[in-house]
């Protein structure tokens, strides 16, 4: 009989979380702490989708290069894909996304209920608002990368987004997202890190 190992606990770094690794600030040293722990398979690393969307609008050529050459440098950093999202920069039927669920819309739909402004919610935005489009876009992307999170499994999102991180209780409460910094998560693996 083969012994049973428990799934190793897999968690979706936020975009800030990388641009924080390169720049070197904020919670930098726990995501690079994060990311060993993935490179000895004691945890697994993702990120969704929506990273390549929040790299779209970099307006900084050399700061959207050094983000993805230090994604590159870190194979351990998988890529999931997400719910197919009509009018989203990712959203395109050549293997980036896939259709979802009633369930996932639903989720979907209370994330949206907990992080943003009603008028920024699907099916009250006002298209001719060019201002609060732009505005949408960016914070759909949030509501894009836990989502995906939700809908993959995954145990742990990493963050350090004010909005996610104030509204997280409340998110746990109604659909079980686990939202944490980098340096909770590091801090909760505890006796993981220096073994």
């Amino acid at each position: 009989m083969t012994e049973q190992f428990p799934a190793a606990p897999k968690y979706t770094l936020d975009t800030n979380a990388i641009i924080d690794s390169v720049r070197q600030q904020f919670h930098w040293e726990a995501v690079d702490r994060l990311v060993e722990l993935a490179r000895q398979g004691r945890i697994e690393m993702w990120i969704t989708e929506a990273f390549t969307a929040d790299q779209l609008r970099v307006t900084n050529d050399g700061h959207r290069v050094a983000n993805l050459a230090w994604l590159a440098a870190r194979p351990e950093i998988r890529y999931t894909r997400g719910p197919l999202r009509l009018g989203y920069a990712m959203s395109t039927l050549d293997g980036g996304v896939f259709l979802a669920g009633d369930d996932t819309a639903a989720s979907d739909q209370e994330i949206q209920r907990i992080l943003l402004p009603q008028h920024l919610q699907v099916g009250h935005l006002d298209e001719t608002n060019l201002g609060h489009r732009q505005a949408q876009a960016k914070k759909i992307d949030d509501v894009h990368h836990l989502t995906t999170h939700l809908m993959q499994g995954h145990d742990v999102f990493v963050t350090r987004d004010g909005r996610m991180l104030k509204n997280r209780d409340e998110l746990r409460r109604s659909l079980g997202l686990v939202i944490k910094t980098a340096e909770e998560a590091v801090k909760e693996l505890g006796p993981t890190i220096s073994a």
